[in-house]
């Protein structure tokens, strides 16, 4: 997947991350805080694509945690983070300056 692509995607998950933050509808599985940690990381991910720049070395896997701990499994927003970071992840794999 190119970075165009994934940053589009990531794009997607923010606004929606947004509306749900925007009319409340907070699900009783996650928290205000926690939407918006998954945003920042998500508006980072963005950042380094479209910038194309490394993060910080460590960068790993955090919302895929959150997620898989206490999310539904048949969570649609849950499963597109996962994804999203899946992706990213494998993405830096090629790109990474630090190891």
């Amino acid at each position: 997947m190119g970075a165009e692509t994934l940053t589009g995607r990531i794009v997607d998950a923010i606004d929606l991350i947004d509306g749900i933050l925007d009319a409340g509808s907070i699900r009783d599985y996650t928290s205000r805080d926690q939407l918006i940690f998954m945003r920042e990381q998500l508006t980072s991910m963005a950042s380094h694509l479209r910038h194309r720049t490394a993060p910080a070395a460590g960068a790993h896997a955090l919302m895929s945690r959150m997620v898989v701990d206490s999310w539904p499994l048949d969570s649609t927003l849950g499963r597109q983070l996962v994804d999203i970071e899946d992706d990213y992840l494998a993405l830096l794999q090629g790109t990474r300056r630090h190891p």
